[in-house]
């Protein structure tokens, strides 16, 4: 996420470094602080500044963002984070044989049978692919 910083009048803020009159949190329920964004530094070439999902979440999901200028809330804060699942991880990945339903755990030689794959992350998350 992009933050620019506008002043009262709504003039973008493009000089000076800023970094330490903004914040941002991650929650999952309204008032359950998950983790603090990552906020890099160094404003960019057009005062922006950029606000990084920390690693320290590893649960695909939707989260809200609240940004704070100075303690207050930023006009259309909180923002809807959308955080997917990462790549395929094999030793997270289950298959599990089924049919009509129920769950087997032996097959029979001759018969067709049918298996499920719960296709996962490193982290468990479940990894849907597009239609």
């Amino acid at each position: 996420m992009v933050l620019e910083l506008r002043d009262q009048l709504g003039i973008k803020i493009e000089v000076g470094d800023h970094l330490s009159s903004f914040s941002a949190r991650f929650e999952e329920v309204p008032g359950v602080v998950l983790a603090m964004p990552i906020k890099e530094g160094v404003p960019n070439e057009d005062g922006t500044y950029n606000i990084l999902l920390p690693s320290s979440i590893t649960r695909a999901g939707t989260y809200n963002m609240n940004v704070f200028v100075k303690l207050k809330k930023i006009q259309g804060s909180p923002f809807n984070i959308t955080v997917g699942p990462s790549d395929v991880y094999a030793m997270a990945t289950r298959c599990l044989p089924m049919a009509l339903g129920q769950i087997y755990t032996v097959g029979t030689a001759g018969v067709t049978g049918q298996f499920l794959v719960e296709v996962r992350d490193f982290y468990g998350n479940p990894v849907v692919s597009d239609p």
